[in-house]
């Protein structure tokens, strides 16, 4: 569990990394999007989230640290997409849910291990690729996807 000193070090680590980063990304670079004077677009912000963060998935505990600074970059897209689109900047997040990138193979986990997991647990059948996401990101922060604001 998290019920040390240890455990709470490392949801407040989360917490400021996701949550209160994402937060001050928001504040700092607004300001200078917001002089840009458009009224059509003058930028994006993206958040990358995860299953599991939000209030339509099953919480996991296992997921309590990572969950809770991603739930706040969750809350803070919402928020502040109704804040910043009268100014013509969106914020979108995407929870792309598993795909395979360089930290799965940090930790010890291949391709093939984590496309055991996807029959089960995800819609696809198959695990991502980092490329698919980054297209619908590359989207929603383009001219294209200027309307989408406040999606998750």
């Amino acid at each position: 569990g998290f019920n040390n000193e240890k455990g709470y070090k490392i949801v407040d680590f989360f917490i400021k990394l996701c949550g209160l980063t994402f937060l001050k990304l928001l504040e700092t670079f607004s300001i200078v999007m917001k002089k840009n004077g458009s009224k059509v677009y003058n930028g994006s912000f993206m958040f990358v989230s995860a299953p599991g963060c939000n209030i339509n998935a099953q919480p996991y505990e296992f997921y309590l640290a990572n969950g809770s600074g991603k739930s706040i970059g969750e809350y803070y897209t919402r928020v502040y997409a109704k804040v910043l689109g009268k100014y013509g900047i969106n914020v979108n997040c995407v929870v792309p849910g598993q795909v395979f990138t360089k930290p799965w193979k940090l930790v010890g986990e291949s391709e093939k291990s984590l496309s055991k997991l996807a029959p089960g647990v995800i819609p696809m059948k198959r695990i991502g690729k980092a490329i698919e996401v980054g297209n619908v990101v590359g989207l929603l922060c383009s001219r294209e996807g200027v309307y989408t604001t406040g999606a998750i």
